[in-house]
């Protein structure tokens, strides 16, 4: 149900439209929503939306529309099934790496006229999906000699995303919810936990930092990538060595952070900027937990606060969020 909550308040509405010389009925179905997309792999994405109305939606055909230009003239329907509660959500298949998207959610439904078919669209967005063959190693002169990706998990460029990621899981999630984390049975954690009464059959194994085969660094870009450590963040933030600014990069909002001792550079885009809705994923998760609180994964948030850009602090596990990768 928190699911279905948080999806709903991102809500386009469209009061209809010709795009594709199509018939138009807004009479049953009042509102169809198209959620943000997620990118899941090199070749495949999730698509959500919702449809609100009165009609019998078992009657009605639902997916979505997706293609490589934005107006949709190459747009190929794939056909879903709405859950008991409206909502769609489907994975397709068959894209091309590191490429732009553009996708609608649709209802089509039969009329009294037969030979005519009524549509009705949700707000157009777009998504890229994933490539892992893009980051470069950014020697920022740093005390530690780490080096950081110039491209977040899964982007291509500095600017683009890349994967959302639940703490030490390295599948791309579309959805988070404390029920799909994958080192959680029943509540209790299977992995990663130092106290005992949070542990399934009591578990406390001391581990507090990702295992490599959790590392979705290490899965994706091989290599000596690693998800980030909260130390070597805090590395990264320290007012000594770098300089942390809201800025934007071919039109996406992030934080350029600027070495103080080469002058060279890296961007960390901000998803959905800074006025993002709040189920949006918040920030960057690093590879580290915080010791007193098992359940709590350190990460960086971004502020808008004069005095700097992100602050270190923590999440769920569960969560999704970000992940930069570093080298040494």
């Amino acid at each position: 149900m928190k699911r279905i909550v948080c999806l709903m308040m991102l809500a386009c509405l469209v009061a209809g439209c010709d795009m594709l010389g199509l018939k138009y009925s807004l009479d049953d179905i009042s509102v169809v929503y198209t959620d943000n997309v997620q990118s899941y792999d090199e070749h495949s994405a999730f698509l959500i939306g919702y449809v609100q109305g009165d009609a019998d939606h078992s009657g009605v055909s639902t997916g979505f529309l997706i293609g490589k230009e934005k107006d949709l003239r190459d747009g190929k329907e794939q056909v879903g099934t709405l859950d008991a509660d409206n909502w769609l959500i489907m994975k397709v298949s068959g894209l091309d790496e590191a490429t732009v998207y553009y996708a609608r959610m649709f209802v089509k439904y039969d009329d009294k006229d037969p030979d005519t078919e009524d549509y009705k669209y949700g707000a157009l967005i777009s998504f890229k999906t994933l490539t892992f063959k893009s980051a470069e190693a950014v020697d920022m002169g740093l005390p530690s000699g780490t080096e950081w990706s110039s491209v977040n998990v899964g982007a291509e460029n500095p600017e683009d995303y890349g994967g959302c990621y639940s703490w030490a899981e390295t599948e791309p999630k579309s959805i988070a919810i404390p029920t799909t984390y994958k080192w959680s049975k029943n509540g209790q954690l299977t992995k990663y936990c130092n106290d005992s009464s949070k542990g399934y059959n009591q578990l406390s194994d001391g581990k507090t930092e990702m295992d490599p085969e959790d590392d979705a660094a290490q899965r994706w870009m091989g290599g000596n990538w690693r998800v980030s450590t909260a130390k070597q963040m805090e590395e990264l933030m320290s007012s000594s060595n770098c300089k942390w600014e809201i800025k934007s990069r071919n039109g996406v909002q992030g934080i350029l952070i600027t070495s103080l001792a080469n002058g060279n550079t890296l961007f960390f885009p901000i998803m959905g900027g800074l006025d993002r809705p709040v189920w949006y994923p918040q920030g960057y998760y690093t590879a580290s937990l915080n010791p007193g609180s098992t359940e709590i994964a350190y990460g960086i948030s971004t502020t808008t606060g004069d005095d700097r850009a992100a602050i270190l602090c923590g999440y769920d596990r569960w969560n999704r969020m970000l992940l930069r990768p570093v080298t040494q």
